[in-house]
């Protein structure tokens, strides 16, 4: 849309055309995005494990629509949160951390009734949450340490022998950066899945076999 390559590299501002496209690509790939928690819940159920799951969403335009409005009222919400002050966003953004979750097992439920059955479910769980995110710090940083790496390694060597040889090292830097996070995020998605299950399961014992 900006005439080629090279143009979209000069320029200075993307064409009008090139941000709508952007927010309309963003728009309808939140469904996938949340049917990204949906399959790492199947895997801990041992349930349907198709990568074809993560686009069987958009068969159903009620539910395209359900998932994008439930990313963007809570994205409204914790907005609203946040002009209070960060923490009470913060805390918020944990009470409704399980609203995806929930509206997979509930898919009858409004995205309102979702996200006030998380709450109710994360009174008591908040810190837990934030426990289990803080537990992978260190790993997403690690993981960034290869690229890091490539940089330093490109600029380095670009400056004293040759830049071609400095983009080699940057590539394998990203590649090895890549790597990680294709064994890092699903680690991650499973461990929201597995404390989403054992969250229900501790508040309804009744469910568990």
């Amino acid at each position: 849309m900006s005439g080629g390559f090279e143009n979209w590299t000069n320029q200075a501002d993307s064409p009008p055309l090139s941000y709508l496209i952007q927010f309309l690509y963003y728009i309808l790939s939140i469904p996938m995005q949340i049917t990204i928690y949906w399959y790492f819940l199947n895997l801990i159920r041992d349930q349907d494990l198709k990568i074809s799951f993560l686009f069987k969403v958009y068969e159903h335009g009620k539910t395209v629509f359900k998932l994008i409005w439930a990313n963007v009222f809570m994205t409204i919400l914790l907005f609203l949160w946040l002009l209070l002050f960060i923490v009470p966003a913060i805390i918020k953004s944990f009470s409704y951390s399980q609203t995806y979750f929930i509206l997979k097992d509930h898919p009858d439920y409004s995205v309102s009734k979702a996200i006030k059955k998380s709450r109710q479910l994360m009174k008591g769980y908040k810190w837990k949450l934030f426990l289990l995110g803080l537990s992978f710090i260190g790993w997403w940083l690690l993981s960034i340490v290869p690229t890091l790496g490539g940089i330093i390694a490109a600029g380095f060597i670009g400056f004293m022998i040759n830049d071609l040889i400095g983009y080699l090292f940057l590539a394998i830097g990203v590649i090895g950066s890549i790597w990680m996070y294709l064994w890092l995020v699903p680690y991650f998605y499973t461990s929201l899945a597995i404390f989403y299950e054992r969250l229900i399961l501790t508040q309804h014992p009744e469910l568990k076999e």
